[in-house]
């Protein structure tokens, strides 16, 4: 299987209030300080695996100072010539204030493909199905994700792929 990414647009993401970036064969992200690089790295991985560039689960993906907003990413892939949308969405609700006047967040996400919207499980099922592994999406795409292993298991993980 192979995966091409043709565009990620991003909505209400971090510091992102609606933009598209458009990928091609060798599309390199470059730029000065604070120009989205992170950003743009920290969408990918929210979109498939639910953390940030630094691998932090649950990442803080709101605008800063937004708080009723609906971040957004939709990623346009070629996947062995058939195009397909991939989105995720992620919709905050406060709670009553309770006894001490704190309020419980509850963050959720929700997933699309195609536009159809699906559930967690179905999104990552119909890319388990195409050939993506999900265990190996962090170890393929982040630098630090492989590097960091252990020289055995870098083998081990090679070796699994090439099977």
């Amino acid at each position: 299987m192979q995966i091409k990414l043709k565009s990620l647009h991003l909505q209400m993401f971090k510091g992102v209030q609606d933009k598209t970036y458009e990928f091609g064969d060798k599309t390199r992200i470059s730029g000065m300080n604070r120009r989205g690089k992170t950003t743009i790295a920290t969408a990918w991985f929210w979109l498939f695996s639910d953390k940030n560039y630094e691998l932090n689960s649950n990442p803080n993906i709101r605008p800063d100072d937004v708080e009723e907003c609906v971040p957004a990413v939709t990623a346009v892939l070629d996947v062995d010539g058939k195009e397909i949308t991939a989105a995720k969405m992620q919709k905050r609700k406060v709670g009553k204030p309770d006894a001490k006047g704190v309020s419980k967040v509850t963050l959720t996400n929700t997933y699309a493909i195609n536009d159809v919207p699906k559930t967690e499980r179905d999104f990552k099922s119909y890319f388990e199905d195409l050939g993506l592994s999900f265990e190996n999406f962090l170890v393929c795409s982040h630098p630090n994700v492989f590097t960091g292993q252990k020289t055995a298991d870098m083998r081990k993980v090679l070796f699994k792929m090439a099977s």
